[in-house]
């Protein structure tokens, strides 16, 4: 739908940003082939005007200058029918919901969230694009946000000491000015000319990557003309072999010995709850394993991963095992169902297991294998 709509690129300038901003709108523009209009506040010039203005900087609501630069500006802009395109991504679910709530009247689409990229994938598709990311991630920022911006914290604050020592003056004597602090600390508001420049703790630089969805959406791209996107395939065949209707999420497709489901993405095999990880959570960290906290491996429910280091999967299995006695105090399974004597099967060595998962884990074990031949084919590219 997005592909094939009259598309308007609209950016908001707060006027607060870095100036190299502008090279990076410019080389985008070249890349979508399209201009980006420039939009900006009539009443502000930027976001010291509209805090000196109002005296006013922030509070655990939100800035002003959120409101008046970019909110206000968007709304003199926007037409009653516009589909509006926000660029979140996977990790922002919660604040695109809590837009659709607070903005009912928008008509709001999310394609990033609903390709499951994350940020670092975007991130990693403007680097092999080609385009320098804005000077902000390279001086080791994790947004590209205005510089001295009240929602940063302590870290944030003393790199913009060092980084920006005009703007961290502007803003200290801002404070002082208005008797308001950008920073809190065990609740107490704490004034940047009282910051001690040796606390917090703010990266480097920025680290993406790009993950399995990025190379499927990047696909997509080269091929905009293939009637069916292929990123949407291959979240709709995930999702077509997932069973959710009990506390698991069950996946129904190919499941090897081990018990953990695969099925073919991109031309490569991919386990169902590495995906499903991906998908709804993000990109497991590096170094980290997943591991099933139900206890059941073809469960692909995301709440149910948990992702661990190395040696604590080691330690703990992937089972979930825990020791003897903590095992033995304990009165229900994951899920809730009793370990009495008729719900409780014993193995040999003493371990419990509970009938009702474990009847409910074979009975999906055995509808996968039946499907193994199918599955198989798809995994090679043939279905």
């Amino acid at each position: 739908m997005i592909a094939t709509t009259p598309a308007t690129i609209a950016y908001t300038n707060p006027g607060s940003e870095h100036p190299d901003n502008e090279r990076f709108i410019s080389q985008c523009e070249e890349w979508f082939g399209q201009e980006v209009i420039r939009l900006g506040s009539a009443r502000f010039t930027d976001t010291w005007d509209v805090w000196e203005k109002r005296r006013f900087i922030a509070s655990p609501l939100g800035a002003p200058c959120t409101a008046e630069l970019k909110k206000r500006v968007r709304q003199d802009f926007q037409r009653h029918d516009d589909l509006q395109v926000f660029g979140y991504t996977v990790e922002e679910k919660f604040r695109a919901e809590r837009f659709r709530e607070q903005n009912p009247e928008v008509n709001l689409i999310t394609p990033l969230i609903d390709a499951g990229l994350t940020k670092s994938d975007c991130l990693a598709m403007i680097d092999r694009a080609g385009i320098p990311l804005p000077a902000m991630y390279a001086l080791g920022y994790q947004n590209n946000n205005c510089i001295g911006c009240p929602k940063g914290g302590i870290g944030y604050w003393n790199k913009i000491r060092i980084d920006f020592p005009d703007t961290f003056l502007r803003m200290s004597l801002l404070e002082r000015d208005i008797d308001a602090s950008v920073l809190r600390a065990n609740g107490e508001s704490l004034f940047l000319d009282e910051l001690d420049p040796d606390r917090g703790n703010h990266a480097d630089e920025p680290s993406f990557e790009c993950s399995l969805l990025c190379s499927v959406a990047e696909e997509h791209m080269e091929g905009e003309k293939i009637a069916k996107p292929a990123i949407k395939t291959t979240i709709e065949r995930f999702e077509e072999r997932v069973d959710k209707s009990g506390d698991c999420w069950l996946w129904t497709g190919f499941v090897n010995t081990d018990g953990y489901g695969q099925f073919g993405a991109s031309g490569k095999k991919v386990y169902a709850h590495q995906f499903s990880y991906e998908l709804y959570i993000g990109k497991i960290p590096e170094g980290k394993k997943l591991i099933h906290s139900c206890r059941i491996m073809n469960c692909v429910r995301p709440k149910h991963l948990e992702a661990v280091i190395w040696k604590k999967t080691t330690r703990r299995g992937e089972t979930g095992k825990a020791s003897g006695a903590q095992m033995l105090a304990k009165t229900h399974c994951p899920q809730d169902h009793p370990y009495n004597e008729e719900n409780t099967y014993r193995y040999p060595n003493g371990r419990r297991e509970c009938r009702i998962c474990r009847a409910e884990h074979q009975r999906f074990h055995r509808a996968a294998r039946r499907a193994m031949i199918i599955e198989s084919a798809d995994i090679n590219g043939m279905a």
